[in-house]
């Protein structure tokens, strides 16, 4: 969180939303801290929550990416939170690897928000198509493909 916000990845005092501050964190997340591969492991598969979402796919109801994107609730609720945590980690890691472009514009609609201004859920929604894909349920069926590929 602090390197993204220290070299201007994201901005702080300004509506980042959740998903995305901790995709990015989880994305950096290495596993091997102690070993050789403690810097090369970054943006490797993150096993932990690629298993936990594979887990959420059986019960992963048809709105699932829009409530990630709306709001903050999945994350912020202790029942969900496990769940919305991989799908996180997992959309990031997607829309780095399949839509950098996109994700990057995305990113810079969201940092380029003034400080202490909220989005409402379709705004959030908006921010979302308007840069990266405004079919949500195609991106959808690409993401969940994608992600089920990986090893």
């Amino acid at each position: 969180h602090q390197l993204a916000n220290n070299c201007g990845l994201l901005r702080r005092w300004n509506d980042t939303p959740q998903w995305l501050n901790e995709g990015l964190a989880m994305f950096f997340e290495t596993p091997d801290v102690r070993g050789s591969r403690a810097v090369t492991s970054v943006g490797l598969v993150n096993t932990a929550r690629l298993a936990q979402f594979r887990s959420y796919l059986s019960r992963r109801p048809a709105d699932s990416l829009r409530t990630l994107l709306q709001d903050d609730r999945r994350l912020q609720n202790t029942d969900t939170a496990t769940d919305a945590y991989a799908e996180s980690w997992a959309l990031v890691y997607y829309l780095l690897l399949q839509r950098p472009r996109e994700f990057i514009a995305y990113m810079e609609r969201i940092a380029s928000k003034p400080p202490l201004a909220y989005a409402d859920a379709e705004e959030r929604i908006r921010d979302f198509r308007d840069t990266v894909h405004d079919d949500l349920e195609k991106l959808d069926a690409d993401f969940v493909r994608f992600i089920s590929r990986l090893k």
